[in-house]
């Protein structure tokens, strides 16, 4: 595939539908081809993410630990997204269920772009941010059912999270220190 194609595969992602076509080449002329044969392992459940794949082409079975089967992804489909941006277990097992083309995103070679060209990472940033839209309902709801400290995982960015997580009941949040690119000391409370 060329770098033009592997651009607008990624931009078929929800995360990097906003992203400007010139960045997105950037990040696809950037990943590194990786194969895998069936049966290989492309990201196992429980270790540390250090990379995201995108699925050029061939397929994947999806499983966790606690059940054999959950799924598939093909084409397009991008495993282990949240560890372009910081530390995180990956939390599924993907293996391939015959030969397979990926591009891997190591967290530096987006971490480049996206500090590089603000405007990227604020792209990629927000749509993470609606994609985990709601979640302040759900914590909520969670804090009012439990007497234990409750945790909000989201994409910190700024301050004003920092503020909705205490209001809806938060007693600690998850920092990636690495997606705050120098500005930790403008969330403080």
């Amino acid at each position: 595939m060329s770098v033009r194609a592997d651009a607008e595969t990624l931009r078929s992602i929800p995360i990097f539908a906003e992203c400007d076509a010139v960045h997105l080449q950037l990040l696809a002329f950037s990943a590194v081809r990786q194969d895998f044969a069936a049966g290989d392992v492309i990201i196992k459940q429980g270790l540390k993410g250090q990379a995201a794949f995108l699925i050029l082409n061939g397929r994947c079975d999806l499983s966790s630990e606690a059940e054999s089967r959950i799924g598939a992804a093909g084409p397009g489909a991008l495993l282990g997204a949240v560890s372009m941006i910081g530390d995180s277990l990956y939390p599924l097992t993907a293996r391939a269920a015959e030969p397979l083309a990926s591009a891997r995103i190591d967290r530096a070679l987006f971490m480049r772009p996206a500090s590089e060209y603000p405007e990227f990472g604020a792209a990629v940033y927000r749509a993470l941010a609606r994609k985990l839209d709601g979640s302040l309902d759900d914590l909520a709801a969670v804090r009012s059912a439990v007497d234990i400290p409750v945790l909000r995982k989201d994409f910190i960015v700024d301050r004003y999270q920092l503020l909705e997580a205490v209001t809806a009941g938060a007693d600690a949040v998850l920092l990636i220190v690495a997606a705050l690119d120098g500005r930790l000391s403008l969330i403080h409370i």
